[in-house]
Formats: C-alpha cells, sequence, structure tokens
C-alpha cells in the first residue's frame, strides 16, 4: 500500500439501507486530492446492509485501500475500474458505473444525480459514467485511493 499522505480520499457516507426490507443503500462521497482539497462530489449506490452477506449486501463501514485495476483483468467490466483491498470476508468489490441496485453484487456505484429512472419507486443513481469518467481522470493511476465509508447519524431511519 502507498504512503497515506500521498493517497486520493473519497469518503462515502451512507444514509439509507438499514431497514429490514430496503433494496438498496444510497450514499453521498467527497473525492479529496491529497492535499485535502476538492477534487470531485458524487452520489453512490449500493446493496442494502444484510451483516455482509456476499452478492447480497453492502461491505462493512471502515477504511480500505483502493487501487486501479484494468479491463483485462474483470471477467465482466469492459473499462477500467477500482477494486478495494483487505475487506473483511469479501473479494472482488470494485467502484464501477451502474444505474440500478440490481447492476451490483456488493460493488459501490458511483453516480452524479439520484433519479428513478426506470419509474420502479427507487432512487437510481444517474449520469454514472460521466461519474466514474470524472473519478478516473481525476485520479492518477499511479495513486491509490482511501475510501473510508460510514453511515450518517440517522442511518437506518430513513
Amino acid at each position: 500500500m502507498a504512503d497515506n499522505k500521498n493517497l486520493y480520499k473519497l469518503e462515502i457516507e451512507r444514509f439509507s439501507g438499514k431497514k429490514p426490507g430496503d433494496k438498496q443503500s444510497l450514499g453521498t462521497a467527497v473525492l479529496y486530492d491529497p492535499f485535502g482539497n476538492v477534487a470531485g462530489y458524487y452520489k453512490t449506490l449500493e446493496l442494502p446492509d444484510r451483516d455482509n452477506k456476499r452478492n447480497v449486501s453492502c461491505i462493512p463501514e471502515g477504511t480500505y485501500y483502493a487501487s486501479f485495476r484494468g479491463k483485462e483483468q474483470s471477467g465482466s467490466l469492459s473499462y477500467d475500474h477500482v477494486i478495494l483491498h483487505d475487506v473483511p470476508n469479501r473479494s472482488y468489490i470494485l467502484i464501477h458505473i451502474a444505474n440500478y441496485y440490481t447492476d451490483l453484487k456488493g460493488c459501490i456505484g458511483l453516480g452524479l444525480m439520484f433519479t428513478d429512472i426506470d419509474k420502479d419507486g427507487y432512487r437510481d443513481i444517474s449520469y454514472s459514467t460521466a461519474a466514474f469518467k470524472q473519478l478516473m481522470g481525476n485520479v492518477p493511476k499511479d495513486k491509490g485511493i482511501l475510501v473510508t465509508i460510514r453511515h450518517t447519524r440517522n442511518y437506518g431511519n430513513n
């Protein structure tokens, strides 16, 4: 892992997804450069909190080192993406393009707005490709990202 003071930081704050029956977890994210300057604002979409169960749950709160992973290393994505390392009891947790909670199996989708794109009553994230390109363009490929995930004070009360 790279020296933490030279890393970009992505701080994700979840505000939904804890109630029984929730289908997704929504959040906001801020990207900081190594000097503490804001480099991007995003919306996040994840699966709900189901005790870190594979393929059906978001990952636990915490801080994770992330790095870039090329499309040639992926069996399912046709573009470069971000992979989180050392997630407890999980593997291949990615940050990638996604619009709907059904696009996810434990990964983190990035977008710019919450919108009910498909009119199913659930907030989706829109402009995901633009948000992801912005993230990939703002962070040099040789730099890592320190991803911190936490819940808002009223997490689960929404």
